[in-house]
């Protein structure tokens, strides 16, 4: 039983004592658990032509849209400046 369900599980339900259990069974007799990830990164795949992105901000009643092709920025930079302008 503790085979098919874990041991932890089958302690709980029948009242047993863990590490008893656990000593009468051997490594290889228990499933093997596997546990999900907790971080999953996802990866772009390469683009072939340049990138194009649109940004559009709202705060206040203002509007700012940005549009950029093939090119970086930084983003943080600009929204504290448009930020710090409305004020």
């Amino acid at each position: 039983m503790a085979q098919r369900h874990g041991l932890h599980c089958t302690t709980k339900a029948l009242r047993l004592d863990y590490m008893r259990l656990k000593k009468r069974l051997s490594a290889s007799t228990q499933p093997p658990r596997s546990t999900p990830p907790a971080f999953l990164e996802l990866l772009a795949s390469p683009t072939t032509g340049p990138v194009e992105c649109v940004v559009e901000l709202e705060s206040a009643g203002e509007r700012m849209r940005v549009t950029m092709k093939g090119a970086a920025m930084d983003w943080a930079s600009l929204l504290h400046a448009w930020r710090g302008a409305a004020r």
